[in-house]
């Protein structure tokens, strides 16, 4: 079903009203200028003043209707058919100038030297002329501002889509090699008739891909939720390596209730496993750790299998590690990311992020740090 057209909201009606009538009581200002820099202001020169701009607001207001008629028009079209209908409104205009003088002095039965009707009509055409010109390049302008913001509507939405895309394509990358590696465990203990803890890796399984699926792709979800997941996972994993896995998971208090993208530590989890506890002969500590740096939440994950040449192939390059790059740059761009290094033996992959705190997850009254 194709999308509805949106009609251009050049300006809300009151405010062009607003600012028309702003506009000619200035330009009243200005017609009376020089009597109100004599101190000679009378009544009926006031009076033919405020007839002479009160044409000018319909003639405005009309002028705005005619634009508002052509918005679809092309611009060139429009603005040339503004700017007769501006010249068609200043030649009235001038006419209608003399006259009010004419009428108002005659109500008031003011003594007066007014110029002759085509003297008039020719010096008030030049003053016209350029009062509608005015009017008709801010109406433009006005409108062309408003197509502007309406375009950048338009992009932020269309970007807001793809990046909502992308980060259900990474997801839907991620999940069926989880699933792949969690079934290769369930076989695995079947095969070595440990049944029970198949059966528990199973529950756990359902459990884990019920909570990560609940979630849309740019969801966040505070850390602690998180930890949960990344730790039903290495649960799973435990179940097939027994003893040669150790797990530790650090992170103050304050920190569990901060922000992330959710099912971001689980690939790097599963790295580790892949490239470190499943290539070792000894048992092998994966490390999570979160800290708080100048206002950015960092979290690592560590292994010390210390199989070099492994894992420096696989720096940056796997599945797992380019979709968790890309969906920090998704989410954060520059504000986040994934540095990964081998230092000593530990392989440590390193997220950054902004630090948000969950305020209705926080206690005492945290407040939000970005």
């Amino acid at each position: 079903m194709p999308t509805p057209r949106r009609e251009i909201n050049w300006s809300r009606r009151p405010a062009i009203v607003w600012l028309t009538l702003v506009f000619w009581l200035f330009t009243l200002v200005v017609f009376q200028a020089p009597a109100l820099r004599t101190g000679r202001v009378t009544v009926w020169e006031t009076t033919a003043y405020l007839g002479i701009v009160a044409c000018g607001f319909v003639f405005s207001m009309g002028l705005y209707g005619l634009g508002r008629v052509l918005r679809d028009a092309a611009g060139r079209t429009r603005l040339g058919v503004l700017l007769a209908a501006a010249l068609v409104a200043a030649v009235v205009h001038s006419a209608l100038d003399h006259q009010a003088f004419v009428v108002s002095a005659r109500i008031f039965r003011a003594a007066n030297q007014l110029p002759a009707l085509i003297d008039g009509f020719v010096f008030n055409i030049l003053i016209y002329v350029w009062i509608y010109g005015l009017y008709v390049a801010a109406i433009e302008l006005a409108a062309a501002s408003a197509r502007m913001r309406d375009q950048e509507r338009r992009l932020a939405a269309a970007q807001a889509a793809a990046q909502t895309a992308q980060l259900t394509a990474l997801r839907f990358q991620i999940n069926p090699h989880f699933l792949f590696n969690a079934l290769n465990a369930v076989t695995a203990l079947i095969g070595a008739d440990r049944k029970v803890e198949a059966e528990a890796v199973v529950i756990r399984l359902s459990e884990f891909f019920r909570a990560s699926l609940t979630l849309a792709p740019g969801d966040l979800v505070p850390l602690e939720d998180e930890l949960d997941i990344t730790g039903s996972y290495l649960d799973i994993e435990a179940a097939r390596f027994g003893d040669r896995l150790v797990v530790e998971i650090e992170s103050a208090e304050p920190l569990r209730r901060a922000m992330v993208p959710h099912f971001i530590l689980q690939p790097l989890a599963e790295n580790a496993i892949k490239h470190g506890v499943a290539q070792a002969k000894r048992p092998v500590t994966i490390a999570i750790r979160a800290r708080a740096s100048a206002g950015r939440l960092v979290l690592t994950v560590t292994d010390d299998a210390a199989i070099g040449p492994v894992h420096a192939a696989a720096n940056g390059a796997g599945v797992g590690l380019a979709n968790v790059r890309a969906r920090l740059e998704a989410l954060f761009g520059d504000r986040g990311g994934l540095r990964t290094c081998l230092v000593e033996g530990r392989y440590t992959a390193e997220l950054v992020m902004p630090l948000q705190i969950d305020q209705q997850l926080a206690e005492g009254g945290l407040a939000c740090v970005s």
